[in-house]
């Protein structure tokens, strides 16, 4: 995903075929994250977004290919900022999430202070994986 710096709108662009689309307004006025991912069941690709702080209410969805080109609300019971790039697959979009600066809603699913978040494009799940420090997540034959 690249985001046009002039006006703060993210585009998505293919390199291979030269093709691109402008992403709807996401109407924040926060600074905003943006990962994509597939489902490779649906063959649908999905845009995440989050605003900061990253909890309930802030997580939207915007689906490509079901002709409604807008933003969804999705729900995630955990605040975190992200700490690195995503990285799909097999339909579960990884990225790492800090979680030291947030306020826990339910903080009986998180022991550490990151924690790999596990994105289901399917399903639009959140589940976490807790680690013990920062790391890097690197894509391995896929596999993380």
């Amino acid at each position: 995903m690249v985001i046009d710096i002039y006006q703060a709108r993210p585009v998505i662009c293919n390199p291979i075929t030269g093709r691109y689309a402008i992403l709807p307004d996401r109407y924040t006025y926060r600074k905003a994250y943006s990962f994509f991912g597939f489902d490779p069941i649906d063959k649908q690709y999905k845009v995440l977004s989050m605003a900061y702080p990253f909890g309930p209410g802030h997580h939207k969805i915007l689906t490509f290919g079901d002709g409604d080109m807008t933003w969804r609300k999705i729900k995630c019971t955990l605040r975190h900022e992200s700490r690195s790039e995503g990285i799909c697959i097999n339909g579960v979009l990884y990225y790492l999430g800090d979680t030291s600066q947030c306020v826990h809603y339910n903080a009986h699913c998180v022991t550490s202070r990151y924690v790999i978040v596990c994105f289901h494009v399917r399903s639009e799940k959140f589940t976490f994986i807790n680690v013990e420090r920062f790391c890097r997540l690197i894509n391995y034959i896929r596999a993380i």
